[in-house]
């Protein structure tokens, strides 16, 4: 085990990042586990106990930082994938040495889990990863009596419970209300786990449905653009369901758009239409709501051939988000402007209105933006003629 003035290097460090983390994570076990981690010899692992994701979310990000240069990686067991050894095997590339692999999710197995880790524990003790196993107080009665063996060779457990009850209610609204981000796999799977997790904190606390009704959204959302159409279907019907308990219009639209375009691969442009039709219906004079519905009748409008009336509804839409200020809905629309006039070979016209969201999607770090965007200037330079394509 590292010394002491190891571990105090390390809180050193957490000191130098205090103004990034929040009060409840400057602990001393926090600075032991990345002792821990930074300095332990193969074939090591702990345990990290916690009572809501959010705090797990913060002490891994943390960590994160802690550990850099080191390689991390995020493994999530399930029913259907319930050993560990395969699943860190699988998201670990097989060449690489000492990474530090969290575990996620073990009490999803049944037991499962803990009976692969006893019977493999010979096989961990000589693996060259440290491994972070994510448990809940439930789960570490049952390691203790399910892979006795196995938990007493663990190198350490570590407290990242909150007792204070109003802290867990205010560090999980504030993760809740994170927007979904696509600029990676690892952002979709790690928002996956976190959303996950939260609704499933939410709905042992009766939230209130509108706020249930967000995760499912956040998640039908993320799941859709995972191509994981099924799973996408069913937290969007849920957040479409538990919007209208709550009579909140806002949502409603925002699951019957996300339906559409789930539909539009799953089943084609009719049944699409038929939901964005449905969402532009209730969302009345809601401006948000009625923009972003007129946003994707305009892209069914354009794959229809319906140029005119997709300009009318794009420019309608734009005109809202800029009253709004809702820059990414401005970009969309000005971006989907473009495609309007890319397939009316207007290419001039195209790349102007790209180059003009290329810097919307750049001013504001909206990454997947700014890749569609580049791959439609992109487009355009195919399709001109050589003398008009030269910059």
């Amino acid at each position: 085990m590292a010394t002491t003035t190891a571990v105090d290097r390390v809180l050193g460090t957490l000191q130098r990042l205090q103004g990034q983390l929040p009060a409840h994570l400057a602990r001393r076990d926090l600075a032991e586990l990345a002792v821990l981690l930074r300095y332990a010899d193969q074939g090591t692992w702990a345990f990290a106990v916690y009572n809501t994701v959010a705090v797990r979310e913060e002490v891994a990000d943390t960590l994160r930082t802690l550990m850099s240069p080191l390689p991390t990686y995020d493994v999530r067991l399930s029913a259907q994938n319930p050993d560990p050894l395969a699943a860190v095997r699988q998201a670990v590339p097989g060449e690489t040495t000492g990474a530090i692999v969290f575990i996620h999710d073990i009490g999803t197995t049944d037991g499962l889990a803990w009976h692969y880790l006893e019977m493999n524990r010979e096989a961990l003790a000589t693996y060259s990863h440290r491994l972070v196993f994510w448990i809940t107080t439930q789960d570490r009665r049952d390691g203790i009596l399910l892979a006795p063996n196995f938990w007493s060779m663990r190198g350490g457990v570590f407290d990242f419970t909150i007792e204070t009850p109003a802290l867990v209610t205010e560090i999980r609204a504030s993760w809740a209300g994170q927007p979904v981000r696509l600029d990676s796999p690892d952002d979709w799977n790690r928002q996956m786990r976190l959303f996950s997790g939260l609704l499933a904190e939410y709905a042992a606390a009766d939230a209130p449905p509108v706020a249930l009704a967000d995760l499912h959204g956040k998640l039908g959302y993320l799941y859709s653009f995972a191509g994981q159409y099924n799973e996408a279907y069913r937290h969007l019907e849920q957040q479409l369901a538990l919007a209208r308990v709550a009579g909140d219009r806002e949502q409603q639209v925002a699951a019957l758009n996300n339906l559409g375009s789930v539909a539009l691969i799953t089943h084609g442009e009719q049944e699409a239409r038929s939901w964005y039709e449905s969402a532009m219906e209730i969302a009345g004079d809601v401006p948000s709501a009625r923009a972003m519905s007129l946003l994707n009748l305009a892209l069914s409008d354009t794959r229809r051939g319906e140029s005119k009336i997709a300009f009318a509804r794009l420019h309608e839409a734009l005109t809202i988000y800029r009253a709004i200020g809702h820059q990414l809905g401005q970009a969309n629309c000005i971006k989907s402007l473009g495609d309007v006039h890319l397939a009316l070979a207007d290419y001039p016209a195209a790349r102007a209105r790209y180059d003009e969201a290329l810097t919307i999607y750049r001013a504001i770090g909206a990454q997947l933006g700014q890749a569609n965007c580049i791959k439609s200037l992109g487009d355009v330079h195919r399709a001109l003629p050589e003398n008009l394509a030269a910059r």
